[in-house]
């Protein structure tokens, strides 16, 4: 019996759209950074706790991400009221630490994971409604969550900066309600659509090896915001045979033959009745390796013993540390910027100003997203080169936009006639950096899960990838701890926030400096080793 058609589409666009709003209000973990600095400052909380808060955000959206997947598997909508209501508590915790001043990191650290699990649960429910409901076209109607997802911080930072201004009691009331109202949306459109009888569920005939081991998709439709991991469709065939979304930050995935339980990413996979041997390779198709024929755990095991997998290990970890600092500390970096006359003059809003850095970010993060894809694409395609030329684009913009930020050194910032033109300048150049930063972000995550694909086969790839991204827990924990301590360690004991400004944190950002040379270095002997290793086969 054929679905009725009008009925059939009517289900798909509420449950797209339905979708779309759930990504939209799933984003705001990277709003950290517009509020950390007044919440931190109203509940008087030394700067040294910023790493610990930042952190628990992390865990909520990484750590636990697992549970949310299993969640999404059982009922989208289900998810979708999970991720409302965990929502709502964790913005209900904060707004209510905020407004009486409540200095119990416990409880704030509780909110923040509660947040970061409530997003994920929604941007979950999202994804896969419109990867599973769009067979056919799963790179774009996915496209639109993914994007939405990586564009809320923008959004929400644009609202609340024009609406309640520097009244941050008035921006978490605000999200206590508009965020879980909108995963909420989710809970009465969300649906996996039944296809029509005369829908095909099997791969057509037509359908190639090639065509289903393009480097396009795994460029485009693998690209997604940091903690923010994306699904597997489950129990379809048609579902295990096309490309699934990846995410730089999900927790082990262990997987059966017939099911997959949500979590981590994989690239375009066949199911088990299509063994393709021909994957798109750093300098186009190559024939798979053996090591990547056997199961998927025991090519796990195998795979993470390999001292080439230590190398992609660090090269994430530091990347995803020093990426997720930035975005998490901009604010801070901001009022460094800013002395207590700046602030009493009324001529520099601290809140607007953290408000365009988080816009800054989700732009560029996105744009590097979506940039790596052509970038990757014309590598492999045209110049018959490898896809870690974009890893090492990424950690040398890093390395000058942590150099160009420590290298502003106002003149004279207590003269009056030079005042506003110096304040005005380091405001810029922190904006100038957010460029790089965001961008750079974005080309490394949005490149590096076909790298990993590549480097080490298809078999148990969710799991290998969950464990690449496991390192950034840690390197981010690390990194906001350098900067937490120095800008402590350089705050007067009758101010709250050092005013310095680069001075504040030019120790920090030497070593992310460094950091990111180092593993741009990396980078390149990697690319050596496997353009040797091709002569020699080639040799062969």
């Amino acid at each position: 019996m054929l679905v009725n058609s009008k009925l059939f589409k009517s289900r798909l666009f509420r449950a797209f759209v339905g979708s779309n709003v759930v990504a939209l209000g799933s984003g705001t973990p990277y709003l950290y950074s517009y509020y950390a600095p007044q919440l931190l400052e109203r509940c008087n909380l030394p700067i040294s706790k910023s790493s610990q808060l930042a952190l628990s955000l992390n865990i909520g959206s990484s750590l636990l991400g697992l549970f949310a997947g299993i969640i999404v598997d059982k009922n989208p909508r289900l998810a979708c009221l999970t991720g409302s209501m965990f929502t709502f508590l964790g913005y209900f915790f904060i707004d209510y630490c905020y407004t009486y001043q409540i200095s119990n990191i416990l409880l704030l650290s509780i909110a923040l994971t509660f947040i970061g699990f409530g997003s994920v649960c929604g941007y979950f429910a999202a994804v896969k409604c419109c990867t599973t409901n769009f067979p056919k076209y799963r790179g774009t109607a996915g496209a639109f969550p993914v994007s939405l997802y990586a564009l809320s911080g923008t959004f929400f930072a644009f609202l609340c900066s024009k609406f309640f201004g520097s009244n941050m009691d008035n921006v978490f009331k605000f999200l206590v309600i508009i965020c879980p109202l909108m995963s909420f949306v989710g809970f009465l459109t969300l649906t996996l659509v039944p296809m029509p009888s005369n829908f095909p569920k099997t791969i057509p005939n037509n359908i190639t090896e090639d065509s289903i081991f393009q480097p396009q998709p795994s460029s485009y439709e693998l690209n997604s915001i940091p903690g923010t991991p994306v699904l597997n469709p489950t129990n379809s065939t048609l579902d295990d045979s096309i490309d699934n979304y990846a995410n730089p930050s999900t927790p082990l995935h262990l997987k059966s033959n017939n099911i997959s339980a949500i979590s981590t990413p994989r690239l375009i996979m066949p199911n088990d009745d299509f063994k393709a041997k021909s994957l798109d390779g750093p300098y186009g198709n190559y024939i798979e390796s053996e090591e990547s024929k056997v199961s998927g755990s025991a090519n796990v095991l195998k795979t993470i013993r390999k001292p080439r997998f230590l190398y992609h290990f660090v090269i994430l970890a530091t990347l995803q540390g020093i990426g997720q600092m930035y975005i998490y500390s901009v604010g801070f970096i901001v009022k460094n910027n800013l002395t207590d006359d700046a602030l009493s003059s009324g001529n520099y809003n601290p809140d607007k100003i953290q408000s365009l850095q988080v816009s800054i970010l989700s732009l560029m993060s996105f744009t590097g997203r979506l940039l790596s894809g052509p970038i990757s694409d014309f590598l492999v395609r045209r110049i018959k080169s490898q896809r870690l030329w974009n890893i090492v684009l990424s950690s040398f913009i890093m390395a000058v936009a942590a150099m160009k930020l420590i290298s502003h050194k106002p003149k004279s910032f207590g003269e009056m006639d030079s005042y506003s033109e110096e304040i005005q300048s380091s405001i810029s150049n922190i904006s100038f950096c957010s460029v790089l930063f965001g961008f750079s972000f974005g080309v490394m995550f949005g490149a590096f899960p076909s790298i990993i694909a590549e480097a080490f086969g298809s078999e148990g790839f969710s799991t290998i990838w969950g464990v690449s991204t496991s390192g950034g827990i840690f390197t981010v924990k690390i990194f906001s701890s350098l900067l937490a301590d120095e800008l402590a360690k350089n705050t007067g004991i009758d101010e709250q926030t050092c005013t310095k400004g680069s001075d504040c944190y030019s120790h920090t950002f030497t070593i992310v400096e460094r950091s990111s040379l180092f593993v741009g270095i990396l980078s390149l002997l990697l690319i050596y080793s496997g353009y040797r290793k091709l002569k020699r086969s080639t040799r062969g």
